[in-house]
């Protein structure tokens, strides 16, 4: 993968990270089971949302988002848990 693609994901998962930091710091969200029930709450929101969208609408295939639908559930758990940890 080129380095600049990396580069490009970094920063994608760094926004996301800095926004759910702002949120949980606005809900006081300290505890890892509601930090992990958030970022359930975010994934059904905001990815599954997304992907449904682009299947319906952009005919992509249902297992192809079904794999990105995984990795976002994986990419926000790790965030949330990450988040908490460090607080």
């Amino acid at each position: 993968m080129p380095a600049w693609k990396v580069i490009i994901e970094l920063l994608r998962s760094l926004a996301v990270a800095s926004m759910i930091a702002f949120v949980f710091n606005k809900l006081g969200v300290t505890n890892l089971g509601s930090s992990l029930l958030y970022g359930v709450a975010f994934w059904l929101a905001f990815p599954v949302v997304i992907l449904a969208g682009s299947v319906v609408h952009e005919k992509v295939p249902v297992k192809l988002a079904y794999i990105h639908a995984g990795d976002w559930l994986i990419k926000l758990l790790f965030i949330t848990t990450i988040i908490t940890l460090w607080n």
